[in-house]
C-alpha cells in the first residue's frame, strides 16, 4: 500500500512538473494577441520601491508605541516618560511585527499578479490591444471663459 501511495505522488509530481514547464514556457512566449498586455505588467527584475518606502512600515510601527505610550500616560496625568522602559523594549518586537506585515502585505500583491496575469493568458480574446492615441488628438481648442 505505501508503495502505491509513493506511486501516485510520483506521477502526480510528474504532471506538476509539466504543467509548471508548459506554464513557465506560456509566460516567455505568451499569445501574440496578449503579448503587449505581458510588456505592460513586466517589470523587468526591478524593485520599484525605494529604501524609505520599504522602512516605512516597521519604523512607524515601532514608532507607534512610544507616542501612545506617552498619550495615555498624559490621558491618566502620570510623568510622560512612566513605562518607558517597558515601551523601549516593545519596540523591536513592533518593528518585527510591522516588518512581517509589510511582507504580507507584498505577498497578496504578488499573488494577485499572478492571477491576473493567468487570467489574461488563458483568456487572451478578452484582451484586445488598444489603439496608440496620441496626446494631440485629446486637445480641445480653448475658449476663454470671461466674466
Amino acid at each position: 500500500d505505501q508503495a502505491y501511495n509513493c506511486l501516485i505522488h510520483f506521477y502526480k509530481r510528474i504532471k506538476w512538473c509539466s504543467i509548471m514547464s508548459s506554464w513557465n514556457e506560456q509566460i516567455e512566449n505568451p499569445d501574440p494577441r496578449v503579448k503587449w498586455a505581458m510588456d505592460v505588467m513586466d517589470q523587468e527584475g526591478q524593485d520599484f520601491e525605494g529604501v524609505l518606502g520599504k522602512s516605512l512600515t516597521p519604523v512607524s510601527a515601532a514608532a507607534m508605541l512610544p507616542f501612545f505610550n506617552t498619550a495615555r500616560n498624559a490621558m491618566n496625568r502620570v510623568p510622560l516618560r512612566a513605562n518607558l522602559l517597558a515601551t523601549i523594549l516593545a519596540m523591536p518586537v513592533a518593528g518585527f511585527l510591522g516588518l512581517q506585515f509589510r511582507n504580507w502585505v507584498d505577498h497578496t500583491h504578488r499573488e494577485e499578479d499572478a492571477v491576473i496575469r493567468h487570467y489574461i493568458l488563458t483568456h487572451p480574446e478578452l484582451f484586445p490591444e488598444p489603439k496608440k492615441v496620441k496626446y494631440v488628438d485629446h486637445i480641445e481648442p480653448w475658449h476663454p471663459v470671461r466674466w
